[in-house]
């Protein structure tokens, strides 16, 4: 089994930054550094030699000028590399439109600097390629740095050894002052959309880049107006009154720079999915706008206004005062995709869209006509910070350019956006009790991916991560997805070579659900659900270190598994798989599942009658714990007990108590990492077993065998 994403990265910022590599002496020349040979023996120094070196397309530019780095290490040895080789980057502030597309490497997102691992392995002769474009935003010059780290790494192995520069020129042609103009206008140079551009993208982030650090306000509105009609069209307020006007009483999440963003917006939906959102992003010398989901229409003219106070700094050397003229900054949206089936999403580059919810708009809005037809995104690497929503869409297959190199991810969680989430036709006015006073819940939920009313749903070949990081004052569940589909005869969804990052309840799930050959990261309870059958096959569940447990603390809720499964089927099943951990993860204190309402449902004779598929999901047909584990390879943080129950830990007892061949916690020809038969002493025996015959659940065909459509046809997966 392979993976692509050995763990999770936490993303801490907007990818509108651009990295630069390596270099010479400040221009396109090339600077090199060379591993292996001076760390080693002298047989181990002649079997591998890697060679990084960094170019840049250009070594000067105007604004507005996309600037590509290219760095290339080649393995000039003998013999392949016997261990990984770092490329940690700096990032440059005054650049946007980030793209970064890695070829036999993995990088995680940009910050302050973006590291790359080439891993261990790289033939004699072999190449790994990472390429970073960007646009330059405004005038300065680009300096970047690259170090290196590996085995046997000498030269550039100091940050800042290696070093470009590309100076960058104003533009020419800007029009109007900039920012404390009596007519408030600004520089068109430092905007995107450039002031009048003619084919912005529909769901385009507004961006503004000044001298240096601009800073957010406390009170102000942007607002964007339709350049013919002079309508309103969006209005963002950075003052916090969207959220006080909840009557919510905590304090640890600031109300400022808070808007309530309607997602599925003008697609034809009769309910969306309500969240609360971060409308305005700093990085670097750049301020991002968000505006609010599909407000604005293709070939459409359009204009912004920014009140003075709402941000602060200079541009060209004059302090912004905000934009009060109409003709300051405007930009005409494209014309509308050609295809209602078939789109891209880039973040640089030409595509249909610039976001991913962008094209799932598209698509909703469109499905009505196309419901029976095979649809598609396609996205190509980068990073996407987006809340996303499907509802009522079939045969969707999204698929990203590379499983670690296209990262969509957002920093949400119970706290902020209290629930597991759905749909509704009005914001919810619902206070929730959280760690420090009230929250309140919109209903859209903390999941990164909801989806509702989705059959036939394909995931394949990208990352989705919830970025947000477990803290003692949170609610911390937090949902990469949340697949909320569960018709009995039309919920299925495929995820293959997938990336799903997040630290509790990282997946939940419903329905008829495959992973395939995925990488699945978190650390309490992080796949849960309500599913008919829910099946891993040759994936890695992998357990993350709880920074709230710490290295000595508590890991007393440190499951894999929280199950509720629909009785009479087969629930949860972990099949030709690998349990791996963080390093840091203590040894013997992960189970394979918990229960949460075993006494409850034992009260009330829960998990007796076969779910039907009628009736709230609250119902005694749910809840079941149904999970089963078949030749899977488990590493040491496994607890010697493997279920926590009442006899390992003093936990809550399963329901149904009793394994069965066909219900109940089940392990069967588990194996230790290195794939031995792992023995069994100390496993509980009272409320699990590992000595039922599992086979029947052993194959993918037999997992989903009491599939039927609704014309009665059955279904098999695949990738």
């Amino acid at each position: 089994m392979t993976r692509t994403f050995k763990r999770a990265v936490v993303v801490a910022a907007l990818p509108a930054l651009l990295l630069a590599g390596c270099g010479g002496d400040g221009g396109t020349g090339t600077a090199s550094a060379t591993t292996g040979g001076s760390g080693g023996s002298a047989t181990t120094a002649s079997l591998a030699s890697v060679n990084v070196s960094e170019t840049a397309s250009q070594t000067s530019a105007a604004v507005g000028d996309r600037v590509i780095w290219t760095i290339t290490a080649v393995n000039n040895g003998s013999g392949a590399t016997g261990d990984t080789v770092s490329l940690v980057a700096t990032v440059p502030g005054n650049v946007g439109g980030i793209a970064v597309n890695a070829q036999g490497a993995t990088c995680g997102p940009a910050v302050s600097t973006l590291t790359c691992t080439i891993p261990a392995g790289l033939a004699a002769g072999a190449a790994a390629t990472v390429t970073l474009t960007a646009t330059a935003t405004a005038a300065g010059s680009l300096t970047s740095s690259v170090s290196t780290s590996g085995e046997g790494v000498s030269g550039c192995a100091a940050q800042g050894s290696c070093n470009t520069s590309v100076t960058v020129a104003a533009a020419s042609g800007g029009s109007g002052s900039s920012g404390g103009s009596s007519s408030g206008s600004t520089n068109a140079v430092g905007l995107v959309p450039a002031n009048g551009e003619t084919a912005a993208y529909v769901d385009t982030r507004l961006q503004l880049s000044f001298d240096a650090t601009p800073t957010l306000g406390a009170t102000g509105l942007i607002k964007v107006f339709n350049a013919t009609t002079g309508a309103q069209v969006d209005q963002i307020d950075i003052s916090g009154a969207p959220v006080t006007a909840g009557g919510e009483t905590q304090t640890y999440m600031p109300a400022a720079n808070t808007e309530i963003d309607t997602l599925g917006n003008n697609t034809g939906l009769t309910q969306w999915r309500y969240v609360y959102y971060t409308p305005v992003t700093i990085s670097g010398n750049t301020a991002t706008i968000r505006l609010h989901d599909n407000m604005l229409s293709n070939g459409t003219k359009y204009y912004v206004t920014i009140d003075n106070g709402v941000l602060a700094g200079k541009m060209n050397g004059t302090p912004f005062a905000g934009i009060t003229s109409p003709t300051a900054w405007t930009f005409t949206t494209k014309a509308a995709p050609a295809s209602q089936t078939a789109v891209t999403v880039a973040s640089t580059g030409s595509a249909d869209f610039r976001t991913v919810q962008g094209a799932l708009d598209w698509i909703m809005r469109n499905s009505s006509a196309n419901a029976s037809a095979s649809k598609t995104i396609t996205i190509q690497d980068g990073s996407y910070n987006e809340q996303l929503f499907l509802r009522n869409v079939n045969n969707l297959t999204i698929s990203g350019q590379s499983q670690a190199g296209t990262i969509v991810y957002q920093d949400n969680s119970e706290s902020y956006n209290p629930g597991t989430g759905g749909s509704k036709t009005a914001p919810a006015t619902t206070l929730t009790t959280e760690g420090s006073g009230t929250r309140r819940a919109l209903g859209g939920g903390r999941s990164v991916l909801l989806v509702e009313g989705s059959d036939l749903l394909k995931l394949t070949n990208f990352t989705l991560q919830n970025s947000h990081v477990r803290q003692s004052n949170f609610n911390n569940q937090a949902e990469a997805l949340y697949y909320n589909t569960s018709t009995l005869t039309a919920s299925r969804m495929v995820a293959s070579f997938m990336n799903f990052l997040s630290a509790q309840d990282t997946i939940q799930t419903k329905g008829w659900v495959w992973y395939y050959k995925s990488y699945i990261a978190g650390n309490v309870d992080f796949i849960w659900g309500s599913p008919y059958a829910a099946l891993f096959e040759q994936s890695e569940l992998h357990t993350t270190f709880d920074p709230i447990a710490g290295s000595g603390g508590s890991y007393s809720v440190n499951a894999i598994i929280q199950a509720r499964a629909a009785t009479g089927y087969p629930g949860f099943v972990v099949l030709n798989s690998a349990l791996t951990a963080d390093a840091t993860v203590p040894a013997g204190t992960t189970y394979l599942a918990r229960s949460l309402t075993g006494a409850t449902q034992a009260a009330n004779s829960y998990c007796t009658q076969q779910y039907t598929g009628t009736g709230s999901f609250g119902n005694a047909q749910l809840y079941c714990d149904t999970a089963a584990y078949i030749s899977t390879k488990m590493g040491a943080h496994i607890a010697s007990g493997g279920w926590q129950d009442p006899n390992t830990n003093g936990a809550m007892a399963p329901y149904p108590g009793t394994p069965t061949a066909t219900a109940g916690w089940r392990e069967w020809l588990s194996m230790d990492a290195a794939g031995n038969a792992l023995s069994m002493s100390g496993r509980d025996t009272q409320y699990a077993t590992s000595a039922i015959d599992l086979s029947g659940l052993n194959t993918t065909a037999k997992v989903f065998a009491s599939f039927k459509d609704g014309s009665g046809a059955s279904w098999t997966p695949t990738p």
